[in-house]
């Protein structure tokens, strides 16, 4: 019998090569995009939420990102939050315990 995937046997470690070699330039310059345009850094007790301003082009933007991110990280969670009118965009990256501070080195968050 197989054992079922949790968020408990995932590795917390990045899959070399998930991302192809035709989609590597786009996930580098939606990271670049993804540190450059966030306003502002929400520490969460299980990862952070970072915000956003409001618009499709974010939400294609980060769509994208969860997109290939999911596959070089499985063990994240990710939810995208859109505010009623004009009141932002989040992207929460969430886990279990030792996410939290992949994230901070990964992603230099703890700023």
């Amino acid at each position: 019998m197989m054992t079922p995937i949790t968020d408990e046997t995932i590795p917390i470690a990045c899959v070399p090569d998930a991302i192809s070699a035709a989609d590597q330039p786009r996930y580098d310059d939606l990271r670049q995009w993804l540190e450059k345009s966030r306003q502002r850094v929400e520490p969460l007790a299980d990862g952070f939420g970072l915000k956003y301003q409001p618009g499709a082009e974010t939400l294609g933007k980060l769509a994208d990102f969860v997109a290939l991110e999911s596959l070089c990280c499985p063990f994240l969670r990710f939810e995208i939050d859109v505010a009623p009118g004009q009141g932002g965009i989040s992207l929460r990256m969430t886990g279990r315990e030792g996410v939290k501070e992949f994230l901070q080195a990964e992603f230099g968050l703890n700023r």
